[in-house]
């Protein structure tokens, strides 16, 4: 019964090591593989917020850098005023000839066109890369309903028009391939400042397009949308340009990510962790400030990240096997440590509970032994009591003589007093006259000796009260040093409860000891007065019976800091140095047997050692010996001094 009692003991506290165990190793491996993913994703956000602002500036710089400064320059050509003016076979030539020019030096134009202020064109160039070609006059088109006609001839001459990135639109059709287009336009004056028409850039987006194409990631994708939120490029190649065409303008990326559209609208840059990715954006703004805005949005684009969730998750997820195998490691460990733990504290428990039971016996033991201490003492304060038993007679002793003569001596002056009082009566009652009263009662006073009676009586009532304190002061310092103490700690003045035990020794030391005192003031001290009692009266018999016929006893007191002391010093026989150590182990005593129990000094070192004293004696043999006492003012509680005092005793 009890090995099985010990196996489920051992089982228990297996199960409470190696749960918060396993639990604690758990929850470390996925906080570790937690905290991977999150430095992960950290280090991809910051990369993504750099890739998505350089190549913006890229982009920016693509157009600012090269189109706008071409189309100013091409409006303020010298060889353009002619051609307004008269609009000649030769002046149309050479104008036309720079425009071509300029189409196959820099490739990036579909068209270049020079149209006039009812929406003719001019001149038009298709670029064709190096083919460029300067499209015949029969094959020119009016464009005065195109919005970007009326919106750039609006303009004051030298502000640049950008139109938004839309698809070439030919015959009412998207032209296929799909051409991205960028119109860029600015208004041409005469000589006399007037609008005659507008210079026109069809500019091919499909470049920057390739550019973010270039930068795109093997795990992810780099997304173009316009203000609106049209795909230029997207996600899904089936949603892009979805508002050339009307039955697909539900495709835009407020219905991709309807959550983060207001926010991808209202700040310039951004950045959102998504439950299916990361998407990273900045605005882009490819043209001058002065350029003006289409009729259809804000010429500004969004140029965004895209990063799928298990990109970011593929670098930790890499890493999980081998946590999981150290974590099976530091399972396996922990439940061989639970295991020889769990058999450890069950036999160290079982060991404790045997401890336990001794402990208790033990207590019980020092319960019986703190009896027997407490009842040792108050036998050897019975003993002292007895011992100064016939002193204390003696000392009640003279009181109660003078006490008795006086009240014998009072009784007949009573009686003395009655008669005379009686004699006047009589005399009152015979007198025939009151000379003859005066006479008899002059008489009367000289027989009982009325006189004296009045001197005397007070003097006999006094002497009998003094009589009476004296006999109440001895038997309440009697009590006060028989009562058995309870430890009750009380505020007390040394030097009364000296005067006081001093009055119980008295007729051991009056007889052949000369006292001298030498007191200094003394604070009031926390204390067992009936110990500290005790105490002195042992001190003050023992230097009254080293004194073996005449003698002195000097009392000494003192202040050191937050103590105070005490000596007791005679001038008597002294102590043996080869006793002097061993003056307060119980039961040594020097003198002859029948005078002393060996208790009196072991009992006073307990005493003052509870109250967190010390006690010291310097002797010499034939010299005389002194006892020093030190006591605090303010004591610790007295739990301390409980749990002290019950240590000393078991290790006594």
């Amino acid at each position: 019964m009890e090995k099985l009692s010990s196996r489920t003991s051992a089982l228990r506290y297996f199960l409470i090591l190696f749960l918060p165990t396993a639990t604690v190793i758990c929850s470390l491996l996925y906080l570790s593989h937690q905290y991977e993913q999150d430095i992960y994703v950290d280090n991809a956000s910051t990369t993504q917020r750099i890739l998505v602002r350089t190549l913006a500036q890229q982009l920016g710089n693509e157009i600012q850098s090269s189109v706008v400064p071409e189309l100013l320059r091409l409006s303020e050509d010298p060889r353009l005023m002619p051609l307004l003016e008269l609009r000649t076979t030769s002046s149309l030539d050479a104008f036309g000839a720079v425009m071509l020019g300029l189409a196959r030096h820099h490739q990036i134009y579909d068209q270049i066109r020079l149209i006039d202020d009812q929406g003719q064109e001019v001149i038009r160039v298709n670029g064709h890369g190096s083919n460029a070609q300067r499209v015949s006059t029969d094959r020119l088109q009016n464009k005065s309903g195109r919005y970007y006609f009326e919106d750039t001839l609006r303009l004051d001459p030298k502000q640049v028009y950008v139109s938004r990135l839309d698809l070439n639109v030919e015959g009412g059709e998207v032209e296929q391939p799909f051409k991205p287009m960028i119109r860029i336009g600015t208004p041409v004056v005469d000589a006399a400042g007037r609008k005659r028409g507008i210079l026109l850039f069809n500019y091919r987006a499909q470049k920057i397009l390739d550019i973010i194409e270039s930068r795109g990631q093997s795990d992810g994708a780099m997304v173009l949308i316009n203000s609106e939120g049209y795909w230029l490029k997207g996600l899904n190649p089936d949603h892009e340009w979805s508002f050339m065409w009307p039955e697909r303008r539900q495709y835009t990326f407020a219905q991709r990510f309807p959550t983060i559209w207001p926010s991808v609208q209202s700040n310039r840059s951004f950045q959102v962790l998504l439950s299916d990715g990361m998407l990273s954006g900045i605005q882009v703004d490819p043209f001058p400030e002065n350029t003006a805005v289409d009729r259809y949005s804000a010429p500004h684009w969004v140029l965004g990240s895209w990063l799928p969730m298990r990109s970011l998750m593929q670098a930790p997820n890499k890493n999980l096997p081998f946590r999981i195998m150290i974590g099976t490691v530091f399972l396996v460990l922990a439940l061989a440590a639970s295991i020889a733990l769990g058999r450890v504290i069950s036999k160290r428990n079982k060991n404790h509970a045997q401890l336990r039971r001794a402990n208790r016996s033990q207590s019980e033991l020092i319960d019986q032994l703190k009896q027997a201490q407490a009842q040792l003492v108050q036998s050897e304060k019975m003993a002292g009591i007895g011992q100064l038993a016939a002193g204390v007679a003696h000392e009640i002793n003279n009181p109660v003589g003078f006490v008795a003569s006086n009240l014998n001596t009072f009784e007949r002056y009573v009686e003395q007093l009655l008669e005379a009082l009686n004699a006047h009566e009589r005399l009152l009652a015979d007198a025939h006259s009151l000379e003859q009263l005066r006479e008899q009662v002059d008489q009367t006073a000289e027989q009982q000796d009325l006189a004296f009676l009045r001197e005397d009586v007070g003097c006999v009532i006094a002497e009998t009260q003094d009589g009476i304190r004296r006999i109440k002061r001895i038997v309440a310092d009697l009590k006060g040093f028989a009562r058995d103490s309870e430890d009750e700690w009380e505020i007390a003045d040394l030097h009364q409860e000296l005067e006081r035990t001093l009055n119980l020794v008295n007729n051991e030391l009056k007889y052949h000891c000369t006292l001298h005192k030498h007191y200094d003031a003394l604070p009031q001290i926390e204390c067992i007065a009936s110990e500290l009692n005790q105490v002195l009266v042992n001190l003050l018999v023992n230097a009254a019976q080293a004194i073996p016929e005449k003698g002195n006893i000097t009392l000494r007191t003192g202040v050191e800091g937050n103590r105070i002391w005490l000596e007791v010093e005679d001038d008597g026989k002294g102590i043996d140095l080869a006793d002097l150590d061993r003056v307060f182990e119980p039961f040594f005593t020097t003198k002859p047997v029948g005078k002393g129990t060996g208790l009196g000094l072991s009992i006073s070192y307990g005493i003052i050692k509870k109250h967190n004293g010390t006690i010291e004696v310097r002797s010499r043999k034939g010299e005389g010996s002194c006892f020093r006492l030190t006591l605090p003012i303010k004591q610790r509680s007295n739990e301390q001094v409980d749990e002290k005092v019950m240590a000393e005793g078991q290790s006594a």
